[in-house]
């Protein structure tokens, strides 16, 4: 609606009279004789562009592709067999039944027969087979190499029908069927890998292709096959930019909609009204370990006095402005992998601290501030030396502030921040006491990598940990398929690290996506798919009315 401008001279004169009006009256007389245009929100409706920012693709097949942001973008337009939700629990999507035989390493698959390609094709048995001999042909680095470790055979049974063969039952199978289905009748050639569709995806997911403007944009429309239906945002614009400052830069001149963040870079945003700020969770977990090799290392109460002396909640509101989950293990409490009672054991407490530490014989013999005793006939203190990246900024943070934790409860903390090669190097050779580290855990649970006792020769066992107690529980958590016994183990690994205490678990960090006022509805970002939710989402035109 147009304002009625013929209304500001009388405003004009109204005010030259009442030159002697208290500034009270002259805003009364204002406010009257005036009517500001007021924004009324409109209803959601289809249509309007939603512009994002991505990383220069190397490659626009999903499955060949190894940049994890790009494979986030492509998600728009791919569907997997599975998808992960909140709580990282595998749900169906383009799979009706999935069943294991016997003693699960036989998997029989029927897919949904309503899903389409974007042009119109059905999806087939043929094209998941055809995604798995991608897979299997693509090269170590890309972004779902790692599901088929476990797959021994497949085969087709009829349209809808596949068989798979596994070389164990595992536990993990679900989760593994997140990868993204290609069409086989789009790819012509004998070797996708140069196939020149690479650059032209065709999917069934909610948005398909239109073009790739090299080193400038890619555009998608609106997927009218999606078997989701009815998304609002008809168009997107995702804008090649070369890194994160520049992104940031175009949100704030809001030549973009929307931006995924680091909780480091979420605090200016965070009192700013023209944008909208939404946590999500991540799979980065950060933790101490402990070289087992160290005797007193080796000690759980030691271990357990540590936990209880760290002030994880400072941590995550000082550092990360409460962009974080404290957690005991690195399975997350939230997972429906494991049920129960999920309250933290470790809760900051440090009179359980140092009660542990005095039952163990612990005391400050010479007034130094430093805990001591005589083992083998020589005073030992409990003094550490703390590995951190050095380039990690906010990570060495988070170690002077363990460093100060520690300090009141009589441990002495000597901060190693060394650059990366050489803290992996001091790894390999055992040369460390306490590393402050971090995973960013695959989806697929499996932590035989970080505990698992024959994992200490291929180095990603690095803390040297040896446990046959944790060696069985992490076997029985692989080969379980049957969901009641998944939980059951999974809870049993569970408690055993909380136990035995490996590692000091510390948070799973939390990401967030801003959002400027024209994008409306409910986005769910998670770790799987930082666009959930995109479908319920609309691009806000807003109506002045008089």
């Amino acid at each position: 609606m147009k304002i009625k401008y013929k209304i500001i001279p009388m405003v004009i004169i109204s005010l030259l009279l009442l030159g002697c009006s208290t500034k009270e009256e002259i805003k009364e007389d204002v406010k009257e004789e005036i009517k500001l245009p007021e924004e009324k929100p409109a209803k959601p409706e289809k249509g309007g562009e939603l512009k994002i920012s991505i990383n220069d693709p190397i490659i626009l097949n999903p499955i060949l592709n190894n940049d994890e942001s790009i494979d986030q973008f492509l998600k728009l337009i791919y569907e997997p067999l599975f998808y992960l939700d909140e709580n990282n629990q595998p749900i169906a999507n383009l799979v009706e039944d999935f069943q294991y035989v016997a003693d699960g390493t036989l998997l029989n698959i029927k897919l949904k027969e309503d899903s389409l390609w974007q042009d119109g094709e059905k999806l087939t048995s043929k094209d998941v087979i055809f995604t798995l001999d991608t897979i299997k042909s693509a090269p170590d680095n890309t972004m779902y190499k790692k599901s088929l470790e476990n797959i021994a055979y497949y085969k087709v049974i009829d349209e809808f029908n596949l068989k798979v063969g596994l070389k164990q039952p595992y536990s993990g199978m679900k989760s593994a069927f997140c990868f993204p289905i290609l069409p086989k009748h789009y790819y012509k050639g004998s070797n996708i890998l140069e196939d020149v569709n690479n650059q032209k995806p065709l999917g069934n997911g909610r948005y398909k292709f239109v073009n790739y403007i090299q080193m400038k944009e890619i555009n998608l429309v609106v997927n009218e096959n999606w078997f989701g239906g009815n998304q609002y945002i008809e168009k997107i614009k995702a804008i090649i930019t070369r890194n994160d400052e520049a992104k940031s830069e175009m949100l704030n001149q809001k030549l973009i909609d929307l931006l995924f963040i680091n909780n480091l870079d979420v605090g200016k945003y965070l009192s700013d009204e023209n944008f909208t700020v939404k946590k999500f969770d991540t799979n980065y977990y950060d933790f101490l370990g402990f070289n087992f090799e160290n005797n007193l290392l080796d000690n759980q109460v030691i271990r357990q006095a540590i936990a209880y002396s760290l002030n994880r909640d400072s941590i995550i509101n000082d550092l990360f402005l409460g962009f974080g989950e404290i957690v005991d293990t690195p399975i997350k409490p939230n997972s429906q992998t494991v049920e129960g009672d999920t309250s933290l054991n470790y809760s900051y407490d440090l009179t359980k601290a140092k009660t542990l530490l005095v039952e163990n014989e612990w005391s400050d013999s010479n007034n130094d501030g430093i805990l001591d005793k005589v083992i083998d006939g020589t005073i030992r203190d409990l003094s550490f030396d703390l590995l951190v990246n050095e380039s990690n900024v906010n990570r060495v943070r988070v170690a002077e502030f363990i460093k100060k934790d520690l300090k009141q409860i009589g441990i002495e903390i000597k901060l190693d921040t060394i650059e990366n090669n050489v803290l992996n190097e001091k790894l390999k050779s055992g040369d460390y006491d306490i590393i402050l580290g971090g995973w960013r855990l695959s989806p697929i649970l499996d932590f035989t990598f970080a505990f698992g006792s024959k994992s200490i020769e291929t180095g990603t066992n690095f803390i040297n940990y040896n446990s046959s107690k944790m060696d069985s529980l992490l076997n029985n958590a692989f080969v379980s398929f049957k969901d009641k016994d998944i939980v059951t183990s999974y809870n049993e690994l569970s408690k055993y690290i909380k136990e035995d205490l490996p590692y000091v678990s510390l948070y799973f960090r939390k990401n967030a996506v801003i959002s400027n006022q024209t994008l409306k509805g409910e986005l769910q970002p998670n770790s799987f798919f930082k666009y959930n939710g995109i479908e319920n989402c609309y691009i806000e035109e807003k109506v002045k009315i008089d």
